[in-house]
């Protein structure tokens, strides 16, 4: 006795599924999918499974043939994870567009400083330029105020050439 097939070799007749391989590979992918990348996926499933019908697989989900389209075209051109929610932060964000002077200016303001006497703004302006220029500390200038920060310059002693330009 030979054994259970008398002798001869087992023979194992299969198929191979289709894009198996590629489904294979996609599995670490899918654990990072959102619900909604989840859903779409079964959408996208369901698309397939019916004929690849656009319009039918609309109607049935209810959605329009454009989202199904673009729901398609990134699963096609990116994969399981193309299905994931894009980003909606802008592009470009808006920088401020006032100059530094004018915020300067609206600081000056904002502490009270409305005179009515031509004179008695010009000596306000002054004190708020000496406070500015000597003795404010400047985030931008590395804590220190400007005419620190021009010393400093002029010495030698700044890693970079930055050049600041003092009120005046």
């Amino acid at each position: 006795m030979k054994g259970r097939y008398s002798g001869r070799h087992m023979t194992i007749y299969t198929t191979t599924i289709p894009g198996a391989a590629s489904i294979a590979s996609w599995s670490y992918k899918v654990e990072s999918l959102t619900i909604k990348a989840k859903h779409r996926l079964k959408i996208i499933d369901w698309h397939r499974s019916h004929g690849n019908n656009i319009s039918l697989t609309s109607r049935h989900f209810g959605l329009t043939r454009h989202t199904t389209r673009q729901w398609l075209k990134r699963f096609n051109q990116y994969g399981v994870v193309g299905l994931n929610d894009l980003s909606r932060k802008p592009i470009n964000l808006r920088k401020p567009t006032t100059s530094s002077n004018i915020i300067h200016l609206k600081e000056f303001y904002e502490q009270g400083n409305i005179c009515c006497s031509a004179e008695s703004m010009k000596k306000k302006l002054a004190e708020w330029q000496h406070t500015w220029n000597n003795i404010r500390p400047h985030q931008a200038l590395n804590y220190l105020t400007p005419n620190e920060y021009l010393d400093k310059y002029n010495k030698g002693r700044l890693p970079t050439k930055d050049t600041i330009i003092l009120q005046s």
